[in-house]
């Protein structure tokens, strides 16, 4: 292409990150979601844990001959204690990874909320098309057969689309 139409070329680049972008996104997205299940579940195994010592206490599990000099009694509280600072380290990584995607999904929405709001403006068969252009890679004529229409009006929407986001992103 020329340099008269290399705004066109940019356009496509900025967009091409955009719907990549948002892909990723929803990847980032679901591992949020899978983090935070993780961390209930740890939440749920810690108050269990701390839950064991008052209700031997309270239930007598405790056998009447066992006692603080008990060599299985200590191995059990060996055990506890081991258990006890597994579960609070891997509920402190699953915050900080927490923290991190979370941390990365800000970064990536406010990076790309220009462009969204522009595409979030064209209208839902240009939206399509310029998704499955720049997400799925597809051709004019995959498009035309998922959208309904020619290969034509496909490559016509798909040039009005770039200029309008073109127009609005200021280059050109």
């Amino acid at each position: 292409m020329t340099r008269k139409n290399s705004w066109f070329q940019d356009t496509e680049r900025v967009l091409r990150l955009y719907f990549w972008s948002m892909d990723r996104l929803e990847g980032l997205r679901a591992r949020e979601r899978s983090l935070l299940a993780t961390i209930k579940a740890l939440e749920i195994e810690a108050a269990e844990i701390k839950r064991i010592p008052s209700l031997t206490s309270q239930y007598s599990t405790q056998p009447a001959t066992a006692h603080r000099s008990d060599p299985g009694y200590a191995k059990l509280m060996v055990q506890y204690d081991e258990h006890w600072k597994r579960v609070q380290s891997e509920l402190l990584d699953a915050y900080k990874r927490l923290d991190r995607v979370r941390r990365r999904i800000a970064r990536t929405e406010e990076q790309y909320l220009p462009i969204k709001q522009i595409v979030d403006k064209l209208d839902e068969r240009a939206q399509k098309i310029l998704e499955m252009r720049y997400l799925y890679g597809k051709s004019n004529y995959a498009i035309s057969q998922v959208v309904w229409c020619s290969e034509a009006t496909v490559r016509r929407s798909f040039v009005k689309a770039i200029c309008f986001v073109a127009g609005r992103l200021g280059k050109r």
